[in-house]
């Protein structure tokens, strides 16, 4: 099980590696373009790249996990920089993204974030969510996404914008 938290996760920053953080879904000026179906071209764009990962931080276990697991991970097998942004509240996150889109800035300081059904659909109502990544990122195969635990968040679709970590 760890190891399919470990390639959703992976799989999750690498794709946020490639994307707009707020330009509605985007992809970032990178040295070459990727398309999503093509998972060469996704890691191909995201070679050299820095993810902004927004996340509550009020846990010192959590961010080392984070930072030494997944932030080693990523910086020796895909050369990605995890740069962990400890946050009190996703709230905070989320009114940055929605702030920025609302000032026209296209690409914003957040690639990828971790909230909780309430802010992901505030996100989705915005149009803010990069759209139809989760069930074809390779490790899609592991999730079961017929499961409604899965499949909806605060009791609304994930509509392919949103994969478990």
């Amino acid at each position: 099980m760890k190891k399919i938290i470990f390639l959703v996760t992976v799989l999750a920053l690498l794709l946020a590696a490639c994307l707009s953080p707020s330009g509605g879904g985007s992809p970032a000026q990178s040295s070459s373009e990727f398309d999503i179906n093509d998972w060469d071209s996704v890691l191909a764009a995201a070679k050299g790249q820095t993810v902004n990962w927004y996340m509550w931080g009020g846990s010192d276990s959590i961010n080392a996990y984070v930072d030494t697991f997944y932030g080693t991970a990523l910086k020796e097998r895909y050369d990605i920089t995890l740069n962990r942004v400890p946050v009190a509240d996703a709230a905070d996150y989320v009114n940055q993204v929605l702030s920025e889109k609302e000032a026209g800035v296209v690409e914003g300081a957040v690639d990828l974030m971790w909230i909780n059904g309430e802010n992901f659909y505030t996100l989705k109502q915005a149009d803010m969510l990069y759209k139809d990544w989760a069930q074809v990122i390779p490790n899609a195969k592991f999730v079961n996404w017929e499961n409604p635990a899965i499949n909806l968040d605060f009791g609304r679709p994930v509509d392919n914008m949103e994969s478990p970590w």
